[in-house]
């Protein structure tokens, strides 16, 4: 008994809505729909149909879009998955070429009527559900056994709430529709994502470190906390500088505020609860166990080319073309995409509580902001200021999980590429997860007409995001080379 007691007031002192939602989780439950209710019972009362089915449409793509099919697929036998997928990509393949001028507004126009722009985006929604069920669920059935469906589902009700509140405030301010940015609430609910599959990848950890259930989901919405600290002020900061000019900096920080902190503490309240609930059980222990052996498989493979000298080399490198970059773009780097990095590299450094983690993160962000608007610009649609540093900060959401990771594991006694190695093994997962939550949401908001200028933010996270995690590794090993890590 004095050991369950020291361990619960361990939890308790490390963080409260942990040991809350891991040893109390019908209540939390209990307590988390009823407020939910009420508050969803304020918002629409009295409102018409269309108001109410315009407010839950994106909540429901992300419950019929993403969480369903993934369940689906993590139900679908490995052999059966396989060969479907392999059909699922010629036909995406085929599809694509035959489609690739319904891209384009100017072509529907001057097609005189062959392409249907309707029936396009029925394809894209087709396509977005049978994704979600063969790549999200065909992870879940290696990764942690239907655990980050659950925690979608989470998202989807913090996502309803968000929307409620948003409908309240409405009401209250007398504004119209047009006054509600749906791209905050989008990208509230993408934020939320991100965070569902961190949560996911450590709890399937904590599982194959021998931990119970609810030892395994409190330290999961434990190691949660930071990372959602850090997507909420970067991505509060970014909305509410948006708006600051045109409702003043109070409100502004309020709307941005009602944006993202109820998907984000849904996934890490009621999400946590719901895993202590649920529990891994042996199958999720293997599974858990499979997965990290293969995690490490890959990070062995790659380490014979991550040589501490190397990553300087890279690292120099990558310097020498941002500099470039600034001298050669007409209109010199994106001061956009910079303060973006900035945001993050500050909300990192906070979230973290790491001047380490944030300085390396800022300094990659910053090489990565400088490169890509003059290498890819030329190539790509032309972002606003708003989604220019929306893309930035997800893309800093994808190297989150490596940058928490290898401050967790630093060690003076440490090589610094033996550092990144553990650190690179436990994020893994989590990043892969997370990249593909980040673009179907995104994906999903644009196909379903609820917030068109996803797209363009869905290209330029891709961009962002792609350089980043390709400079990552070389990136921290030599930063940590650098900073006398072990070396």
């Amino acid at each position: 008994m004095a050991l369950e007691f020291d361990t619960g007031v361990q939890r308790v002192l490390r963080n409260p809505i942990a040991a809350l939602a891991a040893d109390r989780p019908a209540l939390v439950l209990a307590l988390c729909f009823v407020a939910a209710g009420t508050v969803g019972a304020l918002a629409f009362r009295g409102a018409p149909p269309t108001a109410v089915a315009t407010s839950l449409a994106y909540p429901a793509v992300f419950l019929f879009g993403l969480a369903a099919p993934a369940l689906v697929g993590a139900m679908t036998p490995a052999p059966l998955r396989a060969g479907l997928a392999s059909a699922l990509i010629a036909a995406i393949l085929i599809a694509g070429v035959v489609a690739a001028p319904a891209l384009s507004e100017r072509a529907v126009e001057a097609s005189g009527g062959l392409i249907d722009p309707i029936g396009m985006r029925a394809g894209m929604r087709l396509g977005l559900m049978v994704l979600g069920v063969f790549l999200l669920g065909g992870a879940l059935v290696r990764a942690d056994r239907g655990h980050l469906p659950l925690l979608v589902f989470a998202a989807v009700i913090g996502l309803a709430v968000t929307f409620a509140v948003a409908e309240i405030e409405q009401g209250a301010a007398n504004r119209g529709p047009a006054d509600i940015s749906v791209g905050r609430l989008v990208l509230g609910g993408v934020a939320a994502l991100q965070l569902a599959a961190f949560v996911a990848g450590r709890f399937a950890e904590a599982l194959a470190d021998g931990k119970d259930d609810a030892g395994s989901a409190s330290d999961a919405v434990g190691d949660g906390a930071p990372f959602a600290a850090f997507l909420a002020i970067a991505m509060i900061a970014a909305l509410a500088l948006d708006r600051a000019a045109g409702v003043g900096v109070g409100a502004a920080l309020i709307d941005a505020g009602v944006a993202v902190i109820p998907p984000l503490f849904a996934v890490l309240f009621l999400g946590g609860a719901g895993l202590a609930l649920v529990g891994g059980g042996d199958e999720a222990v293997v599974a858990a166990n499979r997965r990290r052996d293969a995690a490490a498989q890959v990070v062995r493979r790659v380490r014979r080319y991550l040589g501490v000298s190397a990553c300087l080399s890279t690292m120099a490198v990558a310097g020498v073309v941002a500099v470039v970059a600034a001298l050669d773009r007409p209109a010199g780097p994106d001061p956009n995409a910079l303060f973006g990095a900035a945001l993050a590299a500050g909300a990192a450094a906070i979230a973290f509580v790491s001047l380490r983690a944030g300085v390396a993160l800022g300094a990659l962000l910053t090489v990565v902001a400088t490169i890509v608007p003059w290498a890819a610009g030329p190539f790509l649609p032309e972002p606003t200021q708003f989604e220019t540093m929306a893309a930035m900060i997800l893309a800093a959401g994808l190297l989150a999980p490596s940058a928490l990771a290898w401050r967790e594991r630093r060690n003076p006694w440490r090589k610094s590429r033996e550092v990144w190695m553990t650190a690179a093994q436990s994020a893994l997962g989590p990043t892969i997860a997370a990249a593909t939550f980040t673009l179907a949401g995104l994906w999903a908001a644009a196909a379903f007409d609820i917030w068109p200028e996803a797209v363009r933010v869905l290209v330029w996270t891709v961009a962002y995001g792609a350089v980043a995690l390709a400079l990552s590794p070389a990136w921290l090993i030599g930063f940590g080379a650098a900073i006398g890590r072990g070396e």
